[in-house]
């Protein structure tokens, strides 16, 4: 757990071992273990951040693929959900990773009273499928960065070659 900036305007980044605890996916199997599990829920709940990062090796929002993911442990995946909801914590965002494309998904329904948004960033990405929880535009190039800025609103930059566009969700 790291926070940086100054009071008002901290960002807090919260890093999850996914693998380690992990028990073999199923629909009742856990990817964190209990005591990750207490640990990112005093950290939420305690957490003054502005924006609270939380990072895991594999995709936490995705569920139509079928490589490893959140999405194989069910029940952590709602555990997840449920933990951000119950926090009462606005500014959550989930970053990760493993997939070889970039993309962002959101989940914007009662799991939790916001838009959640789940970056995920790869050293190899290579064309995919569509996501069913992809945003529009949000396949992109190396070249690419990702703008938080404490505001009311997220606002994603993207620089693709020569053009650059913004995309607010």
């Amino acid at each position: 757990m790291y926070t940086f900036g100054p009071l008002g305007r901290q960002v807090k980044l919260i890093l999850l071992d996914n693998r380690y605890f992990a028990d073999e996916p199923g629909p009742e199997a856990d990817i964190l273990g209990e005591s990750q599990w207490d640990f990112l829920r005093t950290e939420l709940n305690s957490s003054t951040a502005h924006f609270t990062l939380i990072g895991s090796g594999t995709q936490m929002l995705a569920l139509d693929q079928r490589f490893e993911n959140w999405g194989n442990f069910p029940r952590s995946r709602s555990r997840l959900l449920e933990m951000i909801r119950e926090s009462h914590k606005g500014g959550v965002i989930l970053l990760s990773g493993d997939r070889h494309i970039h993309e962002i998904s959101v989940v914007n329904d009662e799991s939790v009273r916001y838009p959640l948004i789940d970056f995920t960033a790869s050293g190899r990405p290579i064309p995919t499928a569509d996501s069913k929880l992809r945003t529009t535009v949000t396949v992109w190039d190396h070249s690419s960065m990702s703008q938080i800025s404490p505001s009311s609103s997220l606002t994603g930059t993207r620089k693709i070659r020569r053009c650059r566009c913004r995309h607010v969700i």
